[in-house]
C-alpha cells in the first residue's frame, strides 16, 4: 500500500475512533521479503476500498488510482491490509 494512502486511511478510522495501527514495514504473502506500508485493526480490505473511494481526489495527488493494488491478511479478530 502508496505510505499516502495508509495515512489516509489511518487518519479516518482514528478520527472516527476505530483503533488501527500503522505499519511501515509489512511483508504480506508472497511479498518474498519486499516491505511496504499497511493498516492494521478490526476492519477489512472492503472498508479500506470504500475510503479510497471516499478521499479519491486527495489520493490521486500522490498515486495513479488505476495502479492501486491492495491485498489483505486476516488474523482472528483482526486484518493487515497493505
Amino acid at each position: 500500500m502508496n505510505l499516502e494512502i495508509a495515512k489516509i486511511v489511518t487518519n479516518h478510522f482514528q478520527y472516527k475512533g476505530i483503533s488501527v495501527e500503522l505499519l511501515l514495514g509489512y511483508s504480506g504473502r508472497g511479498m518474498y521479503s519486499k516491505k511496504t506500508a499497511a493498516v492494521s485493526g478490526d476492519f477489512g480490505i472492503e472498508d479500506v476500498w470504500k475510503l479510497v473511494i471516499k478521499y479519491r481526489e486527495e489520493i490521486a495527488s500522490h498515486v495513479e488510482l488505476d495502479s492501486i493494488d491492495l491485498r489483505w491478511d486476516q488474523f482472528g479478530l483482526g486484518a493487515v491490509v497493505y
